[in-house]
Parts: C-alpha cells; structure tokens; sequence
C-alpha cells in the first residue's frame, strides 16, 4: 500500500508550491511535473503542518498516472485538492481557533434567531427604533392592509413563519446536516450575533405598537405560498444531500434529481425564495437588509460549489463528467 505525507520545507514554501513526498514514484513524479504550473504564484497555504498520511485516493490517481505513461493536469489538481482538503482537516484538529463540530453552536444559532425575533416583537415598553426609515413599511398606503380585523391573522401568519423557518434549520442542523470541514470560532461567535440582530431588528420594525402596517392581503398571500414553496423546496434539497453520503464520507459525488438536474445549489435556490415570500409579506426595512445580505451570500457561494464541481467532474482520465448545462443558482438563467 502506498504512504503519502506532505513535505515542508523553507525553499518550497518560498517557490509557493508543495511537493507530496510519497514512497510511489510516480506520485513524486507526477506533481513534479504537473503541480507548479497549475499553482504557481499560490500564497495561501498554511507554513506549518504536520505530516499526515493522505487519502488512498491520492495514491490511486498517481498509479493510474504511472501507469498511463505521463502526468495529467486533472489528477494533479485531485492530489492537491486531497492536499488542501487534508490540511485543513490536520489544523482544525491542532489549531485551537476551529470548531471541530460545528453541529451544536449552528443549531443553537438558529434556535436564537426564532427567540430573538419574538422577544423584540412582545418586549413590552420597547422604544420606536431611532429613525423612521429603520422600521414601517416600505409600500405606499394604497399597498397596506386597509381591514384592521385581518391584521391579527397577518401578524401571527408572519411570527409562524419566521418561527418555523428557523426551528426548521435548527432541526436539520441537528439530525440533517453533513459537516466535511471545521468551522473557525470567529465564524461560529459572527453568526448567531448575524442572525440576532436582524431577528432583533425585524421584530423591532413589525411592532403595531410603533405604526407598522402589514402589506395588503393579496401580498400577504402571495409571500406565503412562496415562503411554503420555498421551505419545503429547501427541506427536499437537503435530505438529498444528505442521502449523497449515507455512510458520512466526506467524497464528493454529482448530486443527481429534482432541481439539481438545473442548478449545482437548489437549496440555495429556495432558502432564496423563502426570503422573497417573506419580504412580499412585510415590505420593511430590515427585511430587504436581510434579503439583500442572502443574495450577495448565497450568488457567491452557488458560483464557488458550481466551479468546484466542474473543476473536480472534468471527465479527464475515466472521472465523471459534470453535466455543464446546469446553472450554478437560477435555472437556465445563473
């Protein structure tokens, strides 16, 4: 059986390239060969690792690349992409500033995120926010709810569904979800203070009390079926992913079905349309915040996963070749 281990030294981490010293031959030979060009001028990767063996895959692209005679370009970048996937794994095991299981302080975030809101919404004797355009609504009177009678409905509509979005993740975060990498503390103290101050500020601007009027009724309704569309839409995506790896490997494969014959990230896709739904059914300020920082979010990430996919499905040397009519996040469209 092959042994790989990464190799550090001060001269190659200056010429900003590694080599994976390896008891096979051909793996030396191949990342020679291949590796500097494909990442040279890369100043990213970590100054100190300890060595580690590397994944048996790596070993195998390096026997199929002896064996074909000449490194490939593709199987360098699986290699270091093994690399770069197995450092990460050794620092968040040695480096203290990483969360080894983000599974606990993700639920708890999300838990806060749906506590939060209805604490600002109940909180008695709390203050109009300090300026007019940070709450209220962003229709003009003609687009407001006009029958005062439907207006209780409305605003409980509205607490069910923020309510229910955030249980909802909270419970795939604790029996759904697949963590492949560690999550850095300051990304896990950044999110829950994200979500509770938009669930604090949303509350805070949909108080009736402050002079908030709800969309007119058809808004409502139509935010709502899109808000349901998008939840159940997201839920379905997820267990998909889910079932991609049911032994809990950490290998990658071309998620295949429903909305993921279109786009690479339908889940992204509908945690977005969830948010339409539910700016459609309170048109205020800080809901438009938070729908604005989803989009921005949510498009950077989709066109990140939709290269690495790509790039790892390049159909090169037997791999899978990745479906290239799909769209990173909207259909036919992104």
């Amino acid at each position: 059986m092959c042994t790989c281990h990464i190799g550090t030294t001060a001269a190659r981490l200056d010429a900003s390239w590694w080599r994976i010293n390896c008891r096979s031959k051909a793996l030396g030979t191949l990342l020679h060969s291949a590796s500097r060009p494909l990442f040279a001028g890369e100043r990213s990767w970590p100054r100190r690792l300890a060595a580690e063996p590397l994944p048996a895959r790596c070993c195998g692209v390096a026997k199929r690349a002896s064996a074909a005679g000449r490194p490939s370009t593709g199987d360098a970048r699986t290699c270091l992409r093994l690399v770069q996937s197995e450092s990460a794994r050794i620092l968040a095991r040695a480096v203290p500033s990483r969360l080894s299981n983000p599974r606990i302080p993700t639920t708890i975030t999300y838990l806060l995120a749906a506590a939060a809101l209805v604490v600002a919404f109940f909180a008695p004797g709390l203050p109009p926010l300090p300026a007019p355009w940070l709450g209220g609504s962003l229709l003009p009177e003609s687009l407001q709810l006009a029958d005062a009678r439907a207006s209780a409905g409305v605003f409980s509509l509205i607490l069910a569904c923020w309510i229910f979005h955030y249980l909802r993740r909270a419970f795939e975060a604790a029996f759904i979800a697949h963590y492949k990498r560690a999550r850095p503390i300051i990304e896990s103290v950044g999110a829950p203070v994200h979500y509770g101050l938009f669930a604090v500020w949303v509350g805070w601007a949909l108080r009736p009390d402050h002079g908030y009027v709800p969309p007119a009724l058809a808004l409502v309704v139509a935010g709502a079926a899109i808000f349901v569309a998008g939840e159940v839409g997201n839920f379905v995506c997820h267990l998909k992913l889910r079932n991609l790896r049911p032994d809990g490997g950490s290998h990658h494969v071309i998620p295949r079905g429903f909305l993921f014959e279109y786009v690479s990230c339908p889940h992204y896709f509908f945690e977005i349309a969830s948010w339409v739904g539910f700016f459609l059914m309170t048109a205020t300020t800080p809901v438009a915040a938070f729908l604005a920082a989803t989009l921005i979010t949510l498009f950077a990430r989709a066109n990140q996963a939709h290269r690495r996919y790509l790039e790892e499905f390049d159909g090169d040397e037997g791999r899978e070749k990745y479906p290239t009519s799909r769209k990173a996040l909207i259909p036919f469209v992104f």
